[in-house]
């Protein structure tokens, strides 16, 4: 297990900084840019293939569990060592006072709303989604706002990894040579 916290941090610090092992990462870096899914996703796939055939080769259920307890571990090390922690939150709010709320988030918590147009499941009808990206810290006090002004608002959060644009700075890491 240690062994494989050690390959996933190793390994997530190689790819945040756009480098290559020359190994599976090669099929994994299509996987990922072909389906948009994380680097620790892609291991996973790939090296799925690789236990299971190993493990009917040589006969041994053991490694077979072994090879997905470790698989398992090194590939949420490695996305977490690779994206780091989710540092913003998105927040999507429906609620019959989505005016009122869309207010609060401008006044009280500095943060821009998008508006989208919806369509209630139960009821037919049309509804704004509210759609804000905050910093974790600012949750709790958009939660009570919200409860404050509607107790039967629904709210969805959701990790945001790398947001882009006003108010926000990246956590990619630019390698680009700069010209100089």
């Amino acid at each position: 297990i240690a062994g494989s916290v050690m390959l996933g941090l190793g390994l997530g610090l190689i790819f945040r900084f756009r480098g290559s092992t020359g190994g599976t990462d090669i099929p994994v870096a299509l996987i990922k840019q072909k389906a948009n899914i994380s680097i620790g996703t892609g291991y996973y796939i790939v090296e799925t293939g690789i236990i299971l055939a190993v493990s009917l080769f040589l006969h041994d259920p053991k490694l077979l569990i072994w090879g997905y307890i470790n698989l398992f571990v090194t590939t949420k090390i490695t996305d977490l060592a690779s994206e780091g922690l989710p540092y913003v939150k998105g927040v999507y709010i429906i609620s019959n006072n989505s005016d009122d709320i869309r207010g609060v988030i401008f006044d009280k918590l500095n943060r821009g709303v998008t508006i989208l147009k919806g369509m209630s499941g139960f009821h037919q009808r049309e509804i704004n989604v509210l759609f804000c990206v905050l910093n974790r810290r600012q949750v709790p006090m958009l939660t009570d706002l919200v409860k404050e002004i509607d107790p039967d608002a629904f709210m969805v959060l959701t990790d945001v990894y790398d947001v882009m644009g006003y108010g926000f700075k990246s956590r990619n890491i630019n390698l680009q040579d700069s010209g100089n």
